[in-house]
């Protein structure tokens, strides 16, 4: 296991054993098995926790796997490490980013928003 997925998952662990957490995820990653509609997504936020039934959420070396719930609609999903960009506790404002992991269309996004110079307003 790289530096990365185990720094990942050492995150992940200690957020799951603080309660709900939401995970940032590219769909498009090999491996992820998602809703055949959320597939193509590159920004698939997922919660996840130990309570949820059924209790099934695995924290493996190979990523997450876990039933979810979307509406109605139950879905055993898999997540590989490699598709995971972003963690935080669910009620946290902050969230660890992994900067190997995060879309390219999400740094595009941040270097313009940053190139873009501040508008000067005149009273």
């Amino acid at each position: 296991m790289d530096k990365v997925t185990k720094a990942k998952r050492v995150i992940l662990e200690e957020c799951l054993s603080r309660g709900m957490t939401f995970i940032e995820i590219d769909t498009r990653v090999e491996g992820v098995d998602v809703l055949l509609r959320l597939k193509g997504d590159f920004a698939l936020g997922l919660n996840l926790s130990y309570n949820f039934v059924p209790p099934d959420l695995d924290v493996s070396d190979w990523g997450v796997k876990a039933t979810l719930k979307f509406g109605a609609e139950e879905y055993r999903c898999s997540v590989p490490w490699t598709a995971i960009w972003g963690i935080k506790l669910a009620k946290a404002a902050d969230i660890c980013l992994f900067s190997e992991s995060v879309p390219h269309e999400i740094v595009t996004a941040l270097q313009d928003r940053a190139r873009r110079k501040p508008r000067k307003y005149m009273n």
